[in-house]
Order: C-alpha cells, then sequence, then structure tokens
C-alpha cells in the first residue's frame, strides 16, 4: 500500500487539469465542481493510476465522487 498525502494528490489534480493551486481540495467534488465528464474522470483516473502505480477497479470509477474518496481508495 501506499501512503499518500491529500496534498500530494490535489497537487498532482491540480497540474493534470491545469487549475491553479488551491482550487482542488479533498471535499473537491470532481463532476460537480469541476466539471468533469465521466471521459475525463476516466482519463483522470487513468493518468493518477500510471503515476501512483494503483489500480481502481473499472466498476468503482464512476463511484469516486471527490479527492477524498480517491485517497481513501488509493492509501487501501
Amino acid at each position: 500500500t501506499m501512503n499518500l498525502s491529500y496534498h500530494q494528490l490535489t497537487q498532482t489534480i491540480s497540474r493534470l487539469l491545469k487549475l491553479q493551486p488551491g482550487m482542488v481540495t479533498t471535499d473537491t467534488h470532481l463532476k460537480d465542481e469541476l466539471g468533469l465528464t465521466d471521459w475525463e474522470l476516466t482519463l483522470l483516473i487513468n493518468q493518477l493510476e500510471r503515476k501512483f502505480r494503483v489500480e481502481f477497479p473499472e466498476q468503482e470509477v464512476q463511484q469516486l465522487q471527490t479527492v477524498e474518496a480517491l485517497v481513501s481508495r488509493i492509501s487501501l
């Protein structure tokens, strides 16, 4: 397992989505607040999987709604 910090993940998501630092917090809702489509969320998850060497089960991807949910899943 990997001990991933919220800070690492929020920074990575901000960089990948070309957002200002601080726009992404643990409570940020990936679809509602960042406006990600299902496809964009899938692409983001794929990038996170490669960067952090983790794998999200395909059936879980659309259920990962917030940054906090991502961190919890990666840190398992």
